[in-house]
């Protein structure tokens, strides 16, 4: 008996799911070789913005050098304004009529400049009184040269004594300026450490209250500071007019030395020349 092989009917449907399944396969590859692309490029994109974001704020960036200055602070405060220094000046000898100012308010002045000129008449009559007494003197002495009668004598005593009384009230006048000198000097000083004295203990104040509004800057204690400015302020203020009105007495006291002294020297020489 004889036995013959034949297909069985599923064999032409294996072949079908066969090629069926291939095609899917390569379908999941194109699918995934997709899908791994449009990572890649998603994620380039991450990556350009993020370098471009970079850019952006680094070419934004800006930077400086640190320096020092100053800083300035205003303090507002109530006082006097006076000038830091004051010069009282007299022209010498005995003055007259001012007729001529040769400077002006603010105007810049050196040593030995002519600031104003006076009247001379005085000066000129003195010097003509002087010139009497000189042809005066000058006739004495010729006078005395001849000879001198009783009554002459008489006057030539007469005018010694009064240029002995002159030189001696002269003497006693340069000792009055003189003293006034040292005693004018003495309490000038003492104005002047009086207001020095008195600026050292504002200041003092002012920093105690610098200090206590720097602890606690309540309105009592800004009131407080403001009030300790003003005061020292004003402290500085009259030591300034102190230092101005001791030297302005110093050089009055100083021209009337220097004037006594040339009234005793003047009556010396008048002394000489009656003596004479």
């Amino acid at each position: 008996m004889t036995s013959v092989l034949e297909p069985t009917p599923e064999a032409p449907a294996e072949e079908a799911g066969g090629r069926r399944g291939a095609r899917w396969g390569t379908r999941s590859r194109l699918l995934n070789l997709g899908l791994g692309t449009a990572v890649v490029l998603v994620l380039a994109l991450i990556v350009w913005a993020v370098r471009g974001n970079d850019t952006t704020l680094t070419s934004a960036t800006r930077t400086t050098t640190v320096s020092t200055g100053e800083v300035t602070a205003t303090v507002t405060a109530n006082g006097n304004v006076a000038s830091a220094t004051v010069m009282n000046l007299d022209f010498q000898g005995a003055g007259g009529t001012v007729t001529t100012i040769r400077v002006k308010e603010g105007q810049k002045v050196r040593q030995g400049q002519a600031l104003a000129t006076v009247d001379d008449a005085d000066a000129r009559q003195a010097l003509s009184s002087a010139q009497a007494q000189l042809d005066s003197a000058r006739a004495s002495y010729a006078t005395t040269v001849q000879g001198q009668t009783d009554a002459e004598r008489a006057r030539d005593a007469a005018s010694l004594q009064g240029a002995q009384v002159s030189l001696g009230t002269a003497e006693v006048g340069l000792r009055h300026a003189q003293e006034s000198q040292r005693l004018t000097r003495t309490q000038q000083d003492a104005a002047v450490a009086a207001a020095e004295s008195a600026l050292e203990s504002a200041r003092k104040k002012l920093s105690a209250a610098q200090a206590t509004y720097d602890t606690d800057p309540d309105d009592a204690n800004r009131d407080a500071l403001t009030a300790a400015r003003a005061a020292e302020t004003s402290a500085a203020t009259a030591v300034r007019q102190a230092r101005n009105s001791r030297q302005s007495a110093l050089l009055q006291a100083e021209q009337s030395v220097e004037n006594a002294e040339r009234q005793v020297a003047a009556s010396r020489i008048s002394l000489a020349s009656t003596r004479a």
